[in-house]
């Protein structure tokens, strides 16, 4: 037998090209953990059609179950965990082991959704907030 990758063609118009990134910011729920995350775990990420590993190259905020909003600290920081843990909301940085066609959940909610697996189990859900290219700009700004 012979296996054969199956590959879904992403359309876009001339208009509105989709972004193809290597990295981006994302909002994670986090569903079922064995253990906890850090910077340097590595998973599984399936978004649209594509499969590709992923490593958290940063954990950048938590949100507060009761507000909704990203935890602050007094100084109106945003506050950075080392780790998460079962069901906490994060805001990760994400580096793709190769660069897929994404886009930003609130420009194209299709292309934004995403699940994160590790050995067999959904680990997490979430959605891309910005891709490097967003990020980029506005580390120049």
């Amino acid at each position: 037998k012979q296996w054969y990758q199956r590959r879904v063609p992403i359309t876009a118009g001339t208009n509105s090209q989709c972004k193809i990134a290597d990295r981006f910011l994302a909002k994670i729920q986090l569903v079922e953990l064995r253990n906890i995350i850090a910077p340097g775990f590595n998973c599984i990420m399936h978004i649209h059609s594509s499969v590709t590993e992923v490593s958290f190259e940063e954990l950048v905020g938590l949100m507060d179950k009761k507000t909704g909003k990203k935890m602050v600290d007094k100084s109106g920081k945003a506050v950075k965990p080392r780790c998460a843990k079962e069901r906490e909301v994060v805001f990760a940085k994400l580096q793709l082991a190769s660069p897929i066609c994404i886009e930003s959940f609130d420009q194209f909610p299709q292309l934004g959704r995403f699940t994160l697996r590790d050995e067999g189990k959904t680990i997490a859900v979430g959605v891309v907030l910005k891709t490097s290219n967003q990020l980029a700009s506005q580390m120049t700004n």
